[in-house]
């Protein structure tokens, strides 16, 4: 629910702002900015923003509106002009543009990207088939009973994302609030079907039998290592260009500068501060690099490199490890000679970490190269609870010890505890008998002594 709202402060909050003396100001009492509800044709969402100028003077304006959480650049399709940031501190990209507005101008833009609140319904199908093909392999065993209940549970929840979904697309009546509403519900109802899936997948492999693939996650993978150990050292090092530019051809000026570093960069991440001063905003919780006084002359331009550790670029020692990790799994699952969808998975997995780690990051530390690695670290946590999932599903085979028997009934288990005790018993009175003929024979030697 956290994220629908979300969505609807995006949608409530968006304002047009003008510069005004070298500052930000907003003109939502002078322009008109309607961030109508969107609108979905076929598989793409179309943002509507519409802005102008009341007055009859000709004024500057900027525009600033947030996509929703979960747009990034491959969901977008299309920005009708608009150019594309991204807010470092809040995880989330945005339009904006400059524009210079006519008296009583109105301009109006369609942002298009994709409808990624739907779950698709050939995943639907695709995992239902699953379900029903698992219950096939388990029928005639102990277990079928089991599988039974289980599918009966997942079928219903299936059908009842499938109905929500149909109910609530986007058509005349729907907004799409009320889209992404259904969505966020649908998927507790998928994770609650993930569990019991990978029950059954479990239930599967407990017979020696290969599931078709792993789908499910009966009790949640651990959480991904992001955090794997990195000394100092190992970091590698940005640098963070400050340009300031004394634009008058006559007259020489002192400018004031300051600019606030990432939220991920504290004090001792600065490593050269390119002549600059360091200080902390506690109240914002950030560090800040700053200069009350930077003279220029006429037409002088400035320039200082603040060179710090490079706290998003991390990720290059999750590559090795998980292609370990993989790699050694799938030995693993390979001795077995009888998993081969899993031996597919961890093929496919091992090709997605290179493919990821192939992937070209922009050269210059700003907006876009943040979210690159942000992102990343992402799609490498996704890799890795498969990788987990996996380990997990195949730990019960490699911890049981000689030959694959079924439990002992417990009629058997009574019987060799009752043998067991006996022969403690019959222990003990040999011991006692013993040590009783020893004192006997030591208290007659003492006599005839």
């Amino acid at each position: 629910m956290m994220m629908v709202g979300r969505a609807v402060m995006i949608f409530a909050m968006s304002r047009v702002c003008q510069r005004r003396g070298g500052g930000l100001a907003c003109l939502s009492a002078l322009a008109i900015l309607l961030l109508s509800a969107s609108t979905v044709l076929a598989d793409k969402v179309v943002l509507k923003i519409r802005v102008g100028n009341p007055i009859e003077k000709a004024q500057p304006k900027e525009i600033k509106i947030n996509l929703p959480p979960g747009i990034g650049t491959n969901e977008i399709i299309n920005m009708d002009g608009l150019d594309l940031g991204y807010d470092v501190k809040n995880d989330v990209y945005y339009v904006y543009k400059k524009l210079d507005l006519e008296p009583k101008q109105i301009l109006t833009y369609n942002v298009e990207f994709k409808d990624i609140w739907v779950i698709p319904e050939e995943k639907l199908n695709e995992l239902q088939k699953h379900v029903d093909g698992m219950v096939e392999k388990l029928k005639g065993k102990e277990q079928e009973k089991t599988a039974q209940d289980l599918k009966t549970e997942i079928s219903q929840l299936l059908l009842a994302v499938k109905a929500a979904q149909e109910q609530n697309s986007i058509r005349s009546g729907i907004k799409t609030i009320q889209h992404i509403r259904a969505y966020e519900a649908n998927l507790v109802e998928m994770e609650t079907a993930g569990k019991f899936i990978g029950r059954m997948e479990n239930l599967v492999l407990g017979t020696g039998q290969d599931p078709g693939r792993l789908e499910g996650d009966p009790k949640g993978s651990p959480l991904p290592k992001r955090d794997i150990e990195m000394k100092p050292q190992d970091y590698k090092t940005a640098v963070i260009k400050i340009t300031l530019r004394n634009v008058s051809p006559s007259e020489k000026r002192e400018i004031e500068v300051r600019r606030d570093l990432p939220p991920e960069i504290k004090a001792n991440d600065i490593l050269d501060p390119g002549g600059l001063e360091v200080r902390a905003d506690l109240k914002a919780g950030v560090c800040y690099v700053f200069s009350n006084k930077v003279e220029l002359a006429a037409g002088e331009t400035k320039a200082f490199d603040v060179k710090i550790r490079d706290k998003w670029n991390v990720n290059f020692p999750r590559f090795p490890y998980l292609r370990t990790s993989a790699s050694n799994i799938l030995a693993r699952a390979t001795a077995k000679e009888k998993f081969k969808s899993i031996e597919n998975m961890l093929q496919k997995l091992i090709v997605d970490i290179n493919e990821v780690e192939k992937e070209s990051a922009p050269a210059e530390l700003n907006d876009k190269y943040v979210a690159f690695y942000r992102h990343q670290a992402t799609r490498l946590d996704v890799i890795e609870r498969k990788i987990n999932r996996v380990e997990a599903a195949l730990k019960p085979f490699e911890t049981k010890v000689g030959f694959n028997a079924p439990p002992p009934n417990p009629k058997t288990t009574w019987m060799i505890i009752w043998i067991i005790l006996g022969f403690l018993g019959f222990l003990s009175l040999v011991f006692f008998f013993r040590w009783y003929s020893k004192t006997k024979a030591e208290k007659l030697t003492d006599e005839n002594t």
